[in-house]
């Protein structure tokens, strides 16, 4: 049986990076939700989002979802760990609310590469880093440019990691057969 792929939550439209995303979704389930925040609250059961592991704000998602606050996050799974917006992040995301929750935050909009001229400063190109972004989070942990407070928000997720391996999260279920701890 073949692994279940994790899935990035995407509010809003990806419309000039198609090459990349389409890439990604050979790595990625990309749940596109493109209705209302109210829509995105009613829909929601306690086991709709248990297999999403990053949010992408992308075009459009203030028009859906307004804000990405403590309501929003709760509705998440423990396992997300990063949220990139195309744009600029605090305008779409309460960093409290994140960083409370472990979650690391980043934009375009602090992303150096949008100033360097060799650049050019596109929506593709604005597209392509956020997607870029956010496998390199996925990957590794942390994103490019967090925004939120680091020491805060990489303690808050080692405390859900460890409420994780404890069997402190309801309904969430890692394998840990193959962790290694080295003294």
């Amino acid at each position: 049986m073949p692994e279940e792929k994790k899935e990035i939550l995407v509010f809003g439209q990806i419309y000039y990076a198609q090459d990349l995303y389409a890439r990604m979704k050979e790595n990625y389930t990309m749940r596109e939700f493109t209705e209302t925040r109210e829509a995105f609250l009613d829909s929601s059961d306690e086991t709709s989002y248990d297999n999403v592991v990053g949010v992408l704000l992308a075009r459009g998602a203030d028009q859906i979802i307004t804000k990405v606050d403590h309501e929003i996050i709760n509705i998440l799974s423990l396992a997300v760990t990063a949220i990139i917006v195309m744009g600029e992040a605090s305008k779409l995301v309460d960093l409290k609310a994140a960083t409370d929750n472990g979650i690391f935050v980043a934009d375009t909009q602090n992303d150096p590469k949008m100033e360097s001229p060799e650049v050019p400063n596109t929506d593709e190109w604005e597209e392509i880093l956020a997607l870029e972004n956010l496998d390199f989070a996925l990957v590794l942990g942390v994103p490019k440019n967090v925004l939120n407070n680091f020491d805060d928000a990489a303690e808050r997720a080692a405390e859900r990691a460890g409420e994780i391996v404890a069997g402190g999260a309801e309904g969430y279920e890692l394998d840990v057969t193959d962790i290694e701890i080295q003294i």
